[in-house]
């Protein structure tokens, strides 16, 4: 039995990174359904549960040890995992990962990564002798694979998706059960938006402005979708608190659900505007016009894909310009659902390619 081992930020309760797993696993599965899957998870009790799949804890040594000294592929994405804006714990944690792997002669595969920003000079140092002797090296835009380059990787860097591109999406009666159970069900049309913390917060206010404005001109329900227990949900309640909006036309998803349920209700909106980068993700997965606010580069980056650009940034946000790039894109929403399903179909493809390289290594060690 082939075995395999991942690591990525899982376990903590990120509605992004959690499909991202869904979708490795399910894609994984496909090739070989009795494929042994170790996860290195924050909470392996529910991620073991959740995608039946083995798990460990992340900062038990030990038990990492002994999982890739038993394993035929360590696995390290997808999701952002090099990128040092925040805090330099998380590079190093990954690449001492990927050293440790490379000691017990491992393969491993970089998949599927968002690279960046990287603004720390140790991250800059040890990113390329680090990932310079990998098997195979994957990222989801070309301006990780040129950050890459510039760092001094020599290795093949090879541009292809997100891997949530390949998640299959749940069934509609699923979907309504969901609606059915948040008393989220409306006649109207519904945007919907997905904010963080981010900073100050202080585009939050512009935000529920905008918001405002657009609900006053379209009359359509606001539906609140956090990807990130418990602190997305704050940040939408934030919004919610500053809006003139009559309560009965502003709800949030209050529960929290398994990834793959999360991606099918963007289908239930019309229009979507979102900070977080999945949240955008999962509205293009289901063809549903979305209006992007940057707070990083790798969202302009996933935009661009899509040959879209962002309505502004969280730093420089102004509800003027957000409300008329809404009522512009809700003018044209059939020719952007069109223009969305065409680059979708092409992202599939390139998302395909992760685990076909991943299996190839995964082939070549156990044969």
């Amino acid at each position: 039995m082939k075995k395999i081992a991942l690591v990525g930020y899982y376990g903590f309760d990120n509605a992004g990174d959690e499909a991202i797993l869904a979708a490795i696993i399910a894609s994984l599965k496909e090739y070989e359904a009795n494929l042994e899957i170790t996860v290195l998870s924050a909470n392996p009790d529910k991620t073991a549960k959740e995608y039946g799949v083995k798990a460990i804890n992340r900062f038990q040594l030990n038990a990492v040890i002994e999982t890739l000294r038993d394993v035929d592929l360590f696995l390290v994405g997808g999701g952002s995992l090099l990128q040092d804006v925040t805090s330099q714990k998380s590079i190093l944690y990954y690449l001492g990962l990927i050293y440790l792997a490379q000691r017990i002669a491992v393969p491993v595969i970089f998949y599927a990564q968002g690279v960046g920003p990287i603004i720390r000079r140790l991250s800059r140092f040890l990113i390329p002798r680090v990932l310079n002797n990998l098997n195979a090296i994957t990222v989801r835009d070309q301006q990780s694979k040129e950050l890459l380059l510039g760092l001094g990787v020599k290795e093949e860097v090879r541009v292809t998706a997100d891997p949530v591109f390949t998640l299959p999406l749940p069934s509609d009666n699923e979907i309504k059960r969901i609606i059915d159970n948040e008393n989220l069900e409306s006649n109207k049309e519904v945007i919907g938006v997905s904010v963080r913390h981010w900073q100050d917060n202080h585009y939050l206010a512009t935000l529920a402005t905008a918001l405002d404005q657009i609900n006053e001109e379209l009359g359509m329900q606001i539906l609140f979708l956090p990807l990130h227990h418990p602190e997305d949900l704050a940040a939408s309640q934030k919004v919610m608190a500053q809006m003139e909006t009559a309560k009965a036309d502003k709800q949030v998803l209050a529960g929290n659900y398994h990834p793959q349920q999360i991606v099918g209700l963007f289908k239930e909106v019309d229009l979507l505007i979102g900070v977080r980068l999945h949240s955008l993700i999962f509205a293009a997965i289901n063809h549903t016009p979305l209006v992007g606010i940057s707070y990083d580069p790798k969202v302009d980056s996933f935009l661009a894909r899509l040959g879209l650009k962002a309505a502004g940034k969280t730093d420089d946000l102004d509800a003027s310009n957000l409300h008329k790039r809404v009522l512009k894109d809700w003018k044209k929403r059939e020719q952007l659902e069109q223009h969305l399903k065409v680059r979708v179909d092409e992202l599939e493809q390139l998302a395909k390619e992760n685990t076909e390289i991943a299996w190839r290594l995964l082939t070549n060690r156990s044969d």
